[in-house]
């Protein structure tokens, strides 16, 4: 395909849809010091709960929304989910029961699951070859511009009430206007050339093969990350506050944060024509582990600082090596399933980030200490998890 205006305009729409992949969170986290004192019968638990329950949601219906998407269109499910995603994402403005918020936040999964979806599948649809290498990798960046403007905006909102901070679910009209404008339904028709389909059964059970371990290693890959790095934008802004800073500066760090993301994600789109699968994943969890412990071991605003940029460029270079992984055994009639899949195992683990928080508190006494714990795990995951990807062809 050549890079026509409506390619990059298809382009353009798409990665502004990524935008919101980590929505669930990003745009409100730093309000969530703000709402713990707006309900103070709440735990603290159940105010996390207000950016970790989209997770949830997406974790549960992921792969779900994905054949949804096989079946009836990646560009309808785009427009449906948006829709959804903009209504629930408004919801908070309006509602003064912390129940009826986590029930929005709730059908707000459902939005993120359908867009996260859709948008991964219609890049893997419309590109190949070295152009969706840099499609994903320009799709992470997109995530991590997504979250240095939502977590930033939000920050400086959360400034003037915790409800401030959900109008940044204005996002959502501005991806349906430039939907209806771009996108259409690309053709079904015949599949990418597969070497299942033209190759002998020996070759077939190898590409079979091959096809699990992408989808499995990349969803378990992707799992380990979250499962542990989501503890920036899950704590950060009750250490920030520990230390006794304000929401708009956890909202700037947390923007470095998604800026450093960014700025690697481009730089992870060059990596990938010589690196190795498994050598951008170490490198990845050692920065995403180093980080945790800078911000253990320092308390300091400066610390959080070098945290965020530390985690955020690990993030950039795991994030897009994952999608290009998983996205190079699909096709266009199992591209949402797969994505899918990636899409719902980012969001699992986010959810038991949030779980095993708690008990990582109780066990340190310390947002510090609890950030020490993390960053052990990432560089011990990093060790074991690395080599065994050295193996994988």
């Amino acid at each position: 395909m050549k890079d026509t205006w409506r390619e990059k305009a298809v382009l353009a729409v798409l990665l502004v849809a990524s935008m919101t992949t980590f929505m669930g969170g990003a745009a409100v986290a730093p309000c969530l010091p703000q709402m713990a004192q707006a309900f103070p019968d709440a735990s603290s638990t159940a105010i996390s709960l207000v950016i970790t329950l989209p997770g949830l949601t997406v974790a549960a219906f992921g792969f779900f929304v994905g054949a949804f998407a096989d079946r009836v269109g990646k560009v309808r499910t785009l427009v449906l989910a948006t829709v959804i995603f903009t209504v629930a994402g408004y919801a908070p403005l309006l509602l003064d029961s912390l129940e009826l918020i986590l029930a929005a936040r709730l059908v707000l999964g459902v939005g993120i699951a359908g867009i996260a979806v859709s948008t991964t599948a219609l890049i893997s649809d419309i590109f190949s070859g070295e152009k969706l290498t840099k499609a994903l990798a320009l799709q992470s960046a997109a995530m991590g511009a997504g979250v240095l403007v939502l977590e930033t905006g939000g920050g400086f909102l959360a400034e003037y009430g915790w409800r401030m901070a959900f109008w940044m679910y204005t996002i959502g009209p501005v991806i349906l206007l430039g939907a209806a404008l771009f996108l259409r339904e690309p053709k079904k028709g015949a599949d990418r050339d597969d070497a299942a389909e033209r190759a002998d059964g020996q070759v077939a059970t190898f590409a079979r093969r091959a096809i699990v371990l992408a989808v499995g290693g990349g969803a378990f890959c992707a799992f380990l990350d979250n499962a542990t790095s989501f503890t920036i934008p899950g704590r950060l802004p009750f250490y920030v506050e520990e230390l006794g800073a304000t929401s708009s500066t956890s909202g700037l760090i947390l923007g470095f944060h998604g800026l450093s993301l960014a700025v690697s994600s481009l730089v992870q789109g060059r990596l990938a024509l010589s690196w190795s699968r498994s050598r951008l994943v170490f490198t990845s969890f050692f920065l995403i582990g180093a980080g945790l412990l800078v911000i253990g071991f320092i308390p300091h605003i400066a610390a959080a600082v070098a945290a965020g940029v530390l985690t955020g460029i690990g993030g950039g270079l795991v994030i897009p090596t994952i999608l290009q992984w998983m996205t190079s055994v699909a096709t266009p009639l199992t591209s949402g399933k797969i994505t899918g899949c990636n899409t719902a195992a980012v969001n699992l683990g986010q959810f038991a980030c949030s779980l095993l928080m708690a008990p990582a508190l109780a066990l340190t006494g310390s947002s510090a200490g609890l950030f020490v714990v993390f960053g052990v795990a990432v560089l011990v995951l990093g060790c074991i998890v690395a080599p065994l990807l050295a193996k994988v062809r």
